[in-house]
């Protein structure tokens, strides 16, 4: 689906030097994408989206906000079948802790 070029704005982007850098730029693609999802039931994109949400938190410093979206996109490749995918989250999980 086009719609879902969003989703690639938030990839490639360098962190700021920033401690604490402000994202709130950057988080509106992935809300869009968020909604595209829920208007069009495509549940396939969730996954990658909440794996980006993870790396926005991450960059923010948020550790247990990137720990929770990456075990919210493991658990749902886990459901989809995607065993590769979940693997390489938990082994991302495995590594953040």
């Amino acid at each position: 689906m086009p719609q879902f070029h969003l989703l690639g704005y938030t990839r490639g982007r360098p962190p700021t030097s920033s401690p604490r850098p402000r994202l709130c730029n950057r988080s509106s693609p992935a809300r869009i994408a968020r909604e595209l999802v829920r208007e069009t039931e495509a549940r396939a994109y969730m996954p990658p989206i909440l794996e980006e949400e993870a790396r926005l938190a991450q960059l923010e410093g948020d550790d247990a906000g990137f720990q929770e979206k990456l075990r919210q996109a493991h658990r749902l490749f886990t459901e989809m079948g995607a065993t590769g995918h979940a693997e390489r989250v938990a082994r991302e999980l495995g590594g953040a802790s």
